[in-house]
């Protein structure tokens, strides 16, 4: 990974700003923030696949045309987009010589990054959906805190109406996600053998949050049947 850390300022960068109307929101566009930290080695070939599996539920004849992807790795020695806004439908594998973990886990410095990224470079016409996958709590950020990312992830979900998924494995996933703002209904623990059924799980939410109503909205997200396929129950 090569070093792109530096980002303006998210609120500087706002150009997503104001609430979307529900009758444009036709298009996705998702962003996955994937820890790269260097205790994921032990589960590298489960991870890659299933970023792969997530992939291919996106290239499905349904939604593959109107969704676009965007995949950003982070450690403390980088982060990293390594996928960049490219149509569902032509969106490549992810390679396994490039996802290598390494160093700490900088989460609310890149959790900012792919928001900011997110933010910038999403049609006015596209939900936006940001999926965090992490194995442990943060301990290397130098440019955010709790604070500030909780209020921006708070914006961003109440104002412009984001998805924001939370998959922790290894730690308190319920304490360390309403710690930067997202409610207990789009966060869940996951084993680690069971990511590739989170795949399946994460793209099914985010076809439903899609397609609702905007008052089905605030009912949407992990069930709880789900849950326990993935890992233990809330």
């Amino acid at each position: 990974m090569s070093q792109e850390r530096e980002l303006p300022d998210w609120v500087a960068n706002d150009r997503g700003g104001g609430l979307v109307t529900h009758q444009s929101k036709r298009r996705l566009h998702v962003s996955m923030l994937l820890d790269c930290s260097g205790s994921m080695e032990a589960c590298r070939p489960i991870v890659v696949n299933a970023v792969n599996r997530y992939l291919c539920e996106l290239q499905t004849a349904e939604v593959k045309s109107d969704t676009r992807l965007s995949l950003t790795l982070f450690n403390s020695l980088a982060i990293e987009a390594v996928r960049d806004r490219v149509p569902a439908g032509a969106c490549p594998d992810l390679r396994d010589v490039e996802y290598r973990p390494s160093g700490s886990t900088p989460l609310l410095d890149a959790v900012g990054y792919a928001a900011a990224l997110l933010d910038c470079l999403s049609e006015p016409d596209e939900q936006r959906v940001l999926v965090i996958v992490t194995d442990g709590l943060e301990n290397a950020s130098r440019q955010s805190s709790h604070d500030s990312i909780c209020n921006m992830i708070e914006h961003k979900r109440r104002v412009q109406d984001w998805l924001v998924l939370y998959l922790g494995a290894d730690h308190d996933s319920q304490a360390q996600g309403k710690r930067i703002g997202i409610p207990s209904r789009w966060i869940a623990d996951v084993s680690r053998g069971r990511l590739l059924k989170a795949a399946g799980i994460i793209a099914a939410i985010g076809q439903r949050y899609r397609s609702a109503e905007p008052a089905e909205r605030a009912c949407i997200g992990f069930r709880e049947a789900e849950r326990v396929e993935i890992g233990r129950a809330a």
